[in-house]
């Protein structure tokens, strides 16, 4: 029971509770990532920077969140035609706490530092020589890009559950239009924030 509520909370939790924990979890995610340095550049994406401004990373769920929303409700009316707007918006929200989650990897900019001492140690002249790596540094960049390998897929599976449910998707045909929105809203998530300055 509790691995399905962790891969597929839609079918055992009411539309209304997932949607307004979604809300409050996007929202929350954001104040946490302004606080540990955290973007979320792209509808898949996480990266951890210097220093983040107030809204960034409001701004940022916000463009993710459309982007996702138009392909993938564009994609489930194709499939089915009584899909409606909520239940799309729900998956999206629920789906990005995995997310949320990896943000606490980067308290006191543990992962931003560690990736920056390797990215220095990497020759601009010659890329593709393997760079002199601290073991210390290996030790936490492999584990964690592992686990957010793991998170990634995790997100894609609770947006499936989350979309098959919302359309009553079958086909394989039904699953490629869902892999197809997400490539898109990856591209115009990754677009738009990449070209707004604030």
């Amino acid at each position: 029971m509790k691995k399905k509520l962790l891969i597929n909370p839609f079918e055992s939790i009411s539309e209304t509770k997932l949607l307004v924990f979604g809300i409050i979890a996007t929202l929350l995610a954001s104040y946490l990532a302004f606080l540990l340095n955290g973007r979320f550049d792209g509808a898949i994406d996480l990266h951890f920077t210097e220093k983040v401004e107030t809204l960034q990373p409001l701004i940022d769920n916000a463009i993710n969140f459309i982007s996702l929303f138009i392909f993938l409700f564009i994609a489930g009316k194709i499939i089915n035609s009584k899909t409606r707007a909520v239940d799309i918006a729900t998956p999206i929200l629920v789906a990005k706490i995995p997310y949320y989650i990896l943000l606490l990897f980067n308290i006191n900019d543990f992962i931003y530092s560690s990736t920056t001492s390797l990215l220095q140690k990497v020759n601009p002249e010659n890329p593709s020589q393997m760079p002199n790596i601290d073991p210390g540094t290996l030790a936490v960049i492999l584990p964690f890009a592992l686990i957010s390998i793991a998170f990634l897929i995790w997100f894609i599976v609770l947006l499936y559950y989350g979309f098959k449910t919302a359309t009553n998707s079958k086909t394989p045909a039904h699953k490629m239009y869902f892999i197809g929105a997400i490539i898109l809203a990856e591209i115009l998530s990754s677009i738009l924030i990449s070209t707004i300055n604030y």
